[in-house]
């Protein structure tokens, strides 16, 4: 969402390119990609709507990981 308003990507020039105006003069305007970046700080920060894991389910997340990964790789050699 925040690309657009870094000039010296594609994304901040194309836009800069379409408008004919510098990413500075539209950035108080983009409204959306800006609150969008304050709400995930927000929500990073207080932990609001993120599931918290125990240990033994973080465990079982990294064992099916594993396990997917291996069948990838067993899938390419074969």
């Amino acid at each position: 969402m925040t690309s657009s308003l870094v000039p010296w990507n594609t994304c901040g020039a194309t836009m800069s390119s379409f408008l004919t105006v510098p990413t500075a003069q539209y950035a108080p305007y983009a409204f959306l990609n800006w609150s969008s970046s304050i709400a995930s700080a927000f929500y990073g920060f207080t932990g609001i709507g993120i599931e918290r894991m125990t240990d033994e389910e973080y465990a079982g997340v990294l064992k099916e990981r594993e396990a997917e990964l291996q069948a990838e790789m067993e899938a390419l050699k074969g």
